[in-house]
Order: structure tokens, then sequence, then C-alpha cells
């Protein structure tokens, strides 16, 4: 996934506005363009797995209709670098991300730390319920693999269903 900025170089979730505003058309236009509501889902891998999962709450906040989610080794906790997985990355690791590209990533969608407080850009920050069905994908040697567990366990807790995968060796 890419952040987009806009113009002024303004650091606003601009390509979440942009999926947001893709889906509430689909939902607006689903009679002429024989969209079933009933049957979306967002969808991301890494980087775009956060955009979905956060996507996500913005949908169920705005009461439109959604079907479930799907993420694959998401990268979902801003400045989590007290994991292990990402201190391994960081050290030791043969991973394809280490500490430092994954403050970039961080840097180059957030103004700030206390950005981390949104929760239509921290998912953690959010309530789960009312969130639709989930499929997760977790990477078994993935630097965020604490990200996306973290994420089911708390899923889960809320009285949400997940489906959880971990087949994945996500590195270099």
């Amino acid at each position: 996934a890419r952040v987009a900025f806009t113009p002024d170089g303004d650091k606003s979730p601009k390509g979440q506005d942009d999926c947001f505003d893709a889906y509430k058309w689909m939902i607006e236009h689903a009679e002429e363009e024989l969209i079933d509501t009933g049957r979306l889902f967002t969808a991301g891998e890494s980087a775009g797995g956060n955009l979905s999962a956060t996507l996500t709450v913005r949908i169920r906040d705005a009461g439109l209709p959604q079907a479930g989610q799907i993420i694959l080794c998401a990268v979902l906790v801003p400045y989590n670098l007290t994991s292990a997985m990402y201190k391994k990355a960081g050290g030791t690791g043969n991973f394809w991300i280490g500490l430092e590209e994954c403050d970039d990533m961080w840097d180059a969608l957030l103004k700030s730390p206390e950005d981390t407080l949104n929760p239509h850009l921290n998912v953690f920050r959010a309530t789960s319920k009312g969130l639709p069905r989930a499929l997760i994908i977790v990477g078994g040697e993935d630097p965020c693999v604490n990200d996306g567990q973290l994420y089911v366990q708390k899923t889960e807790a809320r009285g949400n269903r997940c489906c959880v995968y971990d087949i994945f060796r996500y590195a270099s």
C-alpha cells in the first residue's frame, strides 16, 4: 500500500479517505451497479492490512453494511517496538523489514505519535463491537506477527468471529 499525501504534503489519512469514499460510492450506487452490499469485504496485506482494519472501523462507525474483512500479515500497531518480533527484525532476525523501516512507515502516515490515539488510524483504540467477521492470516516469522495475533485476541474477546491462519514465513 502507498500512503497518499495531499498537495501540500499533509500527512492526513488521505489513502483511507480515498478508500472510504470509494466504499461509500459502491453503497450509494449498489442498485444501478448491481452490487450485493451484503457481500462486501475489505482486504489488505501488510500496510494494506492496517488500512483494511481501520477502514472497517470507519465503515462500521458510518453505519454502512460490510460482510467481513481479510487481513494478511498486517502492520497494525503504531510504534509497537516492544514486541519481540520487531526487536528480532531490527537485530539478528533475517527479515525484509527492520525497526527503522517500521518507524519510517508510521512516520509517513501519522502527523505525530498522538495520532495513534485516533481509532480510525489505530484499530486498538477502537471498540471491536459490531465489526464484521474476519479472516486474519499471520506470518509465523513475520516481524509483525504479534500485531496480527493481538488483533485476533482483542477482536475475539469482544465477541467477533475470526478465522486465523498462521501459514507464512514472511521473510527474505
